[in-house]
């Protein structure tokens, strides 16, 4: 894999690259790597995925029954606008409010109903 000096300078007819100075990659590029001192490391100093863990669950009591989620194309055929109209209310902050499941939009029952409480 690496043999003898992995980081060289590339020469070129134009331009001449200068080797990199951060002392972790020369560490790495003369071969001593398990001497690398631990000043190196680099160590968060607050862990966002563990911030906000110990706070109490956002939901006091879990739903008995889960809310039917609605697609895109589903609500399309039921309110009988475009799928892009749809998207377009979504851009601009008209239309009901969707979530994000993965990768595709959901709409719960509860804000498309609300939402059509709204308009009335």
């Amino acid at each position: 894999m690496l043999s003898g000096t992995p980081f060289r300078t590339l020469k070129s007819s134009k331009t001449r690259h200068k080797p990199l100075q951060n002392p972790a990659l020369t560490a790495l590029s003369s071969g001593w790597l398990g001497l690398v001192p631990g000043c190196l490391r680099v160590v968060p100093e607050r862990r966002a995925h563990l911030v906000g863990m110990n706070e109490p669950h956002p939901f006091p009591e879990l739903p008995t029954r889960l809310e039917r989620l609605l697609s895109v194309q589903q609500l399309s055929d039921y309110l009988g606008v475009p799928v892009k109209t749809l998207y377009e209310w979504r851009t601009q902050h008209m239309g009901p409010r969707a979530v994000k499941v993965g990768r595709a939009l959901r709409y719960p029952e509860s804000r498309i109903a609300a939402w059509l409480h709204e308009q009335s």
